[in-house]
């Protein structure tokens, strides 16, 4: 079941300019970058290498599902924020991985969403501050130039997480970087690092659509080959404020279904690999699917009712019969969320679609004749690909079909037990704005509530 797309539904709460955000000017675009580039290499540094058990002030919080948890120390005594780190391994390579996980454009989102990301309820890309792909001219984000590094992303996201109740679902807005390099060794590395910042394009929802907005940051993840051929070891830190009260039993409960589904990377993989099969052999079928001329079916080939302008002729497309608009239904082709294809009801059902009793009321008939289980007449049943099947279809499985529902399989994707102001020290306080550097100064890291603020578009660089 395809999850729920919480801007679809709510998109009269949204401010106008959330999915069209403004381009951002050179100066802002120039800091983002130089900001994302020292998050990421600060991610690295704490990461890449460097096993936690090593470091003073880390311990051991056990496995779970295969996943080594570790906590890292309070930055204060009086701060409750504490780092973690997943570790754990798969077979697959660094593609299957960016391909999954990367998340870049507007169709690996929508794929991501309807098969792999638990607990998120939406995503959208605010900004692609810099990119080596050419990006969809239809996106809502801007295009910019190529950057200097191969296989580099920098971009602006956000997304929402749902919490159980009494809690209020959480939302993020943060400056993300991924990129895929060698090292020395000779081993290739995908990682991506996040931040939260401040941006005027994306406002606090929480009046609107109830959400807190949380903040992440100094955290990411990290895939690079092993020794063993085909295997990944993959690591993951995670700092977050979850804003606001949160019990000690409830936070490491949200840290073990983080840590599961950060183990589930595997089967998602496993999983990418059969939606990719699927959607070649789909494509492969569909284009030996000989289809039938409309002109040449003057009757549905299920109901068996006459065409007409309000009953129009359809092809299916998985087995190319003629068959009224009634009779098919929209299906997603696998592997390409955003492609639909119109099926009739025998091949997208064939489980629900029983023959029925043929009729022996009528006779000298040369097309067989099936007495339908859902009328007192008889309903002559001309051959065609699903010949096997009666105008049981229109009756079997509807209330299933259309009073399913899934439950979300897990929760959020991270949470806290810090309380609401708690941040490592008073410099780390939400700032209401940013001072412009020399070029040659680094950039603190202290300022990851970076809040921008756009000039109007008359001042701004063509």
């Amino acid at each position: 079941m395809v999850k729920r797309h919480l801007l679809d539904d709510l998109s009269k709460d949204l401010p106008p300019h959330f999915l069209a955000a403004p381009p951002l000017s050179d100066d802002e675009s120039e800091y983002l970058q130089k900001l994302a580039h020292q998050s990421f290499q600060s991610f690295l540094k704490s990461t890449l290498d460097v096993h936690p058990i090593e470091v003073p002030g880390w311990k051991s919080k056990g496995c779970h599902e295969g996943v080594d948890i570790f906590q890292g120390p309070r930055y204060t005594p009086a701060s409750n924020i504490r780092p973690y780190r997943f570790i754990t391994s798969m077979e697959g390579t660094l593609e299957e991985v960016e391909a999954v996980l990367s998340n870049v454009s507007d169709d690996q989102i929508q794929n991501a969403l309807e098969h792999y990301l638990e607990g998120i309820l939406d995503m959208t890309i605010l900004h692609h501050v810099s990119s080596p792909l050419s990006l969809d001219e239809s996106s809502t984000s801007e295009r910019s130039d190529v950057s200097e590094a191969p296989n580099e992303h920098i971009l602006v996201r956000w997304f929402a997480t749902q919490c159980p109740r009494p809690l209020h679902n959480r939302d993020f807005c943060v400056l993300e970087m991924n990129r895929k390099w060698t090292l020395p060794s000779g081993k290739r590395v995908w990682a991506a690092s996040q931040h939260s910042i401040r941006l005027p394009t994306c406002p606090d929802f929480k009046p609107s659509l109830k959400f807190v907005r949380a903040s992440v940051f100094n955290s990411g993840v990290l895939y690079i080959e092993s020794d063993e051929p085909g295997r990944l070891d993959m690591h993951m830190r995670l700092e977050l404020d979850f804003k606001g009260p949160t019990p000690q039993w409830f936070f490491k409960m949200m840290m073990k279904r983080r840590a599961a589904s950060f183990g589930r990377v595997g089967s998602y993989i496993e999983k990418y690999r059969v939606l990719q099969q699927l959607s070649a052999s789909s494509g492969r079928d569909r284009a030996a699917v000989k289809m039938i001329p409309l002109k040449k079916r003057k009757h549905c080939q299920l109901c068996t009712q006459k065409f007409s302008p309000l009953r129009w002729k359809v092809n299916c497309s998985s087995c190319g019969e003629v068959f009224c608009y009634k009779c098919t239904e929209h299906q997603r082709v696998p592997g390409r969320p955003r492609d639909m294809e119109q099926v009739c009801f025998a091949c997208a059902r064939p489980k629900s679609c029983k023959p029925a009793r043929p009729s022996s009321s009528v006779r000298h008939c040369r097309s067989p004749i099936w007495s339908s289980p859902t009328r007192h007449s008889t309903c002559v049943y001309r051959p065609a690909a699903a010949a096997d099947v009666l105008c049981a279809t229109l009756s079997v499985g509807w209330e299933e079909a259309d009073g399913a529902s899934v439950e979300p399989e897990s929760y959020i994707q991270g949470a806290s037990d810090m309380s609401e102001d708690s941040w490592y020290d008073n410099d780390l306080n939400d700032s209401t704005g940013f001072q412009r550097r020399d070029e040659g100064d680094d950039i603190d890291l202290a300022d990851f509530q970076l809040n921008l603020q756009f000039r109007p578009s008359s001042e701004r660089r063509v």
